[in-house]
């Protein structure tokens, strides 16, 4: 998500890389959410089978984790 580097610009030129973290707004110092349990992460992946975690199907993993 925002695991991106953006640059700085000066004078219309790009100047240094600019981490996330760094400036006056520092970055969280742990992940957002929760740690799952690996019998959690076992289940899970029971559901959801052999498909691929790709971001445009989570709404379709929600849903079959939510029947």
């Amino acid at each position: 998500m925002n695991d991106h580097v953006r640059t700085e610009v000066r004078d219309g030129r790009p100047g240094r890389a600019i981490h996330p973290g760094e400036g006056r707004r520092k970055g969280l110092m742990t992940p957002k959410g929760r740690v799952l349990e690996a019998s959690e992460v076992a289940r899970l992946s029971a559901i959801i089978g052999d498909r691929t975690p790709q971001r445009p199907l989570l709404i379709e993993y929600l849903h079959l984790i939510q029947d």
